[in-house]
Parts: structure tokens; sequence; C-alpha cells
């Protein structure tokens, strides 16, 4: 997942994962819940939102929108970035990247 960046994939689905581990997708819902207590989405979107952190975080975010970084990270829409950025860091893209700047 993170080698190779597969969460960047807007249409990454759980039968992906299935597939390319040759596990069920039953067996790969299971560990993602039971090592992280979360669901496949979920799971995915913070590996997004953490990436979407990194960028934010550096100087380069100045030559991207909100929406771009969204976009970058794998989100399909700026209002589900902001809503799993929220979920996991408790404020918004915007004031976090403000708080560096």
């Amino acid at each position: 997942m993170i080698l190779h960046k597969k969460y960047k994939d807007p249409d990454l689905t759980i039968a992906d994962i299935a597939n390319i581990t040759n596990q069920h997708p039953k067996r790969i819902s299971f560990v993602i819940n039971e090592i992280s207590n979360k669901n496949f989405k979920t799971f995915i979107n913070g590996f997004r939102v953490n990436e979407a952190i990194e960028i934010l975080k550096s100087n380069n975010s100045k030559n991207y929108s909100i929406e771009g970084i969204s976009l970058e990270v794998g989100f399909k829409s700026k209002s589900a970035f902001y809503s799993a950025f929220k979920k996991e860091t408790g404020t918004t893209p915007t004031n976090y990247k403000n708080s560096f700047f």
C-alpha cells in the first residue's frame, strides 16, 4: 500500500487489493478491521490524508490548490477530502495549511 501508493487510485476497491495480494476480500477487510479498527474506506483515506499533510507542510503547497491536493492524493472530490481530513485531524485542510504559513 505504502510502497506503491495504491491509495492514490481514486477508484481503488477492496477487490483490487484482494487481487494484488491473492487474498479473499473478506480476509482483507477482517485484517484491516482487526489492525486499525477502521473500515476499508476510512483506512485508505487515512493514507490519503497523511500524504496531503506532507504536501500541505511543504513549500510546494503554495503551487497547489486544496482541490488540486485532494485529487493528487486520490480523492474524487473536494468535499470527500475535507470530510476525511477533518475526521482524521480535527481541522480543515485550509486551516492546517495556514498554520504553517
